[in-house]
């Protein structure tokens, strides 16, 4: 009888033991549950590519320019990057060069002159505005992740 009554004392520190597996088990998939869903919501659905991709808007009175990065140490710097990349190429649109060619008569022979003369002018460009963001989460333009983005400046009257 003895016998009997240790097993059964046995069996029951068993089923507890059980009981505590099983009941740290489910606290464990508790708590996994909202990281699992988390990470699945934090991939980012594709969006299609905005018409701006392939090229840039036309507006009376606006210059604009599209930038791109990719590579950044930290992701969210790749957008920071793409607005240099687009301020650049503003400012290389709006550089000047003014090309002259000039004729001369000398003692009533008529000879050719030409210049060419070329001013570039440098400058800061202000009022540069951030218009529109697209990521390529595929990589349909290159790289996956990579940051686009469409900025805007106003031509001088």
């Amino acid at each position: 009888m003895l016998v009997l009554a240790r097993f059964s004392h046995e069996r029951a520190q068993d089923r507890r033991s059980l009981r505590e597996a099983a009941g740290l088990v489910f606290l464990l998939a508790l708590l996994l549950i909202p990281t699992a869903c988390s990470s699945l919501s934090s991939r980012q659905e594709a969006i299609p590519a905005p018409s701006w991709i392939n090229a840039p808007p036309v507006e009376n009175g606006y210059l604009y320019a599209i930038g791109h990065f990719h590579g950044a140490l930290f992701p969210e710097d790749n957008l920071k990057y793409a607005l240099e990349d687009a301020r650049a190429k503003l400012a290389d649109r709006l550089r000047a060069y003014i090309e002259s060619a000039s004729e001369v008569r000398i003692r009533g022979e008529s000879e050719r002159f030409s210049s060419d003369t070329r001013i570039e002018t440098r400058g800061e460009v202000k009022n540069i505005e951030h218009i529109a963001t697209w990521r390529d989460v595929d990589g349909v333009f290159g790289p996956k992740g990579q940051e686009w983005v469409l900025v805007r400046a106003p031509m001088a009257n």
